[in-house]
């Protein structure tokens, strides 16, 4: 039997505890039983949303710029193992948007606690309860705070070898995602009742663009990196895995946009919104002298199609569901497939390979359908019982 290393048991036991704790205090404060029961939950007012989805906004803007330069230091230095890349610029970068976010969330929870605490509620978890997002971006803030020691250990054991889809990478990501999507339910819940697209609609879309990005960055960067020393890793990797993560990551995000903005082209605003990002990032990272990756996967007509499709109402709700799946998925291999099939990196993209694309981008957009409307409909709650926080 094999020796299992020191440090793998360190980084394992780390990140365990590091869930442990977020899972136990999400339980507590979320789910324990109370003895009195939950006042009806604060709507926190337009003015305090604005102001948290621009800060998160930011914070999130800063990791992920943050962790394309950090990959292309990777590139250029080779510096990982021993830790070597702890403290280098990128990662400050990174850290400081993570702690960014959770000074956000606790200058929020701070200011509906002292009202509540007037008020005779005592209970952190009446808070929390009666402001689910607030509770969530501090919770998930936290642990991405508490998870840099651990990533640099799975960075000292694996080396430069370390791919995107680590344990710490994906639950980090993760907790940037619910950061962004938090803010997001915080501007839906004061949308205006006026009918029209509001700012806060457009900031919406904006702020789900920058979450896509951040699901991108681990989902599928690897693809995209010139001179990535994870090419072994990606080579031994079917090739219809990159436009399935990638197309299921852009679907999924297309799908809730059209479901929480009141906007026509939701999708199609969404998916400029990605590309506004990523290659505002990118420029940076040209002119600076870094190393820029690839031109990211079109999805763009894919979304325009999901956009087109979404009015109709004819046909069974099954129907409906496999016209869009498929509507998506066709214009999704419109752009993207012949894209990678021309990178001269990596190996030839086959007709058997397109077709296994084809048939897993769809199959993946039909199951993250009812998702993607689980997840808009915990994210819109409901509009009655909520009262008002001032800020």
């Amino acid at each position: 039997m094999p020796e299992i290393s020191p440090l793998f048991l360190q980084a394992l036991s780390y990140s365990t505890v590091s869930i442990v704790f977020v899972v136990l205090s999400a339980w507590w404060l979320y789910r324990s039983p109370l003895d009195t029961p939950v006042r009806a939950s604060l709507k926190t007012s337009p003015r305090m949303a604005a102001v948290l989805a621009a800060l998160l906004g930011l914070s999130t803007l800063q990791m992920v710029a943050g962790a394309l330069w950090d990959a292309s230091m990777h590139i250029r230095t080779g510096r990982v193992p021993g830790g070597a890349d702890f403290l280098w610029p990128p990662h400050i970068m990174l850290y400081s948007g993570f702690l960014f976010a959770f000074i956000v969330a606790l200058i929020a929870v701070l200011m509906i606690a002292g009202p509540a605490w007037q008020s005779g509620l005592r209970d952190p978890r009446q808070w929390v309860r009666q402001n689910p997002y607030v509770g969530a971006v501090a919770l998930s803030s936290t642990y991405a705070i508490g998870s840099i020691p651990g990533d640099a250990i799975w960075h000292e054991l694996f080396g430069i070898d370390l791919t995107a889809w680590s344990p710490p990478h994906v639950l980090i990501v993760t907790m940037v995602c619910v950061v962004v999507l938090s803010a997001v339910a915080l501007l839906s819940q004061t949308r205006s009742t006026a009918g029209r697209p509001s700012i806060g609609d457009r900031a919406v879309l904006v702020l789900l663009g920058l979450a896509l990005n951040a699901a991108y960055i681990v989902g599928v960067l690897e693809w995209e990196l010139p001179g990535s020393a994870t090419a072994p890793l990606i080579a031994a990797r079917p090739m219809w895995f990159y436009p399935l993560v990638g197309g299921g990551l852009a679907f999924f995000t297309f799908v809730l946009a059209g479901r929480m903005v009141p906007i026509r082209w939701a999708a199609t605003g969404t998916a400029l919104a990605f590309y506004v990002i990523r290659l505002g990032v990118m420029a940076v990272l040209a002119a600076t002298d870094n190393v820029v990756p690839l031109w990211p996967l079109g999805f763009i007509l894919g979304a325009v199609l999901i956009d087109w499709i979404a009015p109709l109402r004819s046909g069974s709700a099954r129907l409906r569901d496999l016209t869009t799946a498929a509507a998506f998925t066709a214009g999704y291999a419109v752009l993207a497939f012949p894209l990678i099939a021309l990178r001269a990196d990596m190996a030839r993209f086959s007709g058997v390979d397109y077709l296994a694309a084809i048939v897993a981008v769809l199959a993946a957009s039909l199951v993250l359908l009812p998702a993607a409307r689980w997840a808009s409909a915990r994210l819109l709650g409901s509009p009655s019982g909520l009262t008002t926080v001032s800020g």
